[in-house]
């Protein structure tokens, strides 16, 4: 079945979403411990929904036998959390749909503003930075790219994250006991 993925005006679906994540994060699927990336808080920042949506999503994709469910202990939280790792057929399924994807033909924008036509598997070749397919994916809206919009938008997003400690205020006077 092909789609055309051009006349939309985003190139995946929530689900499609997930199971491009999902099948990023398969390599961890046999550890004993799992990522954050595949909780439901992870996978709802990754895709960019609520989480409220994630977990109504996966208890449907469980239902089709497309995602496991399981309980893990998570890397840096405290207490076990349930993780979602793809099942056989939802692998499968996966690798189907990244294949399509990275062969789906964009208008790509490069940093210059020169119109080209590409696969969404090569919009990399553009961007300064590496990204994965599922973030480039995420960045085509009806059927363009824009290299110049998308990677200003990367920047800003990694400057949120700066440590600003070096900058915090130092206490002048102090209130309380005498004998510290």
């Amino acid at each position: 079945m092909t789609v055309n993925r051009g006349s939309r005006k985003t190139l995946l679906t929530v689900r499609e979403r997930v199971i491009l994540h999902l099948l990023a994060q398969q390599k961890y699927s046999q550890d004993t411990d799992a990522p954050k990336a595949v909780t439901q808080e992870g996978i709802a920042s990754s895709i960019e929904v609520g989480r409220n949506n994630v977990a109504k999503i996966m208890t449907v994709m469980a239902e089709e036998g497309i995602v496991d469910i399981q309980s893990k202990h998570v890397k840096g939280l405290p207490s076990v959390r349930l993780v979602y790792f793809l099942a056989p057929k939802g692998f499968e399924e996966g690798k189907k749909l990244k294949a399509s994807i990275e062969s789906a033909s964009v208008e790509v924008f490069d940093l210059n503003g020169e119109s080209h036509m590409d696969e969404v598997g090569r919009i990399g070749v553009y961007l300064p930075n590496r990204y994965s397919l599922l973030e480039l994916a995420m960045g085509v809206s009806r059927g363009q790219f824009d290299c110049a919009s998308f990677h200003e938008g990367k920047v800003k997003e990694d400057r949120r994250f700066v440590d600003y400690s070096d900058k915090k205020p130092a206490v002048r006077t102090f209130f309380g006991r005498d004998r510290e």
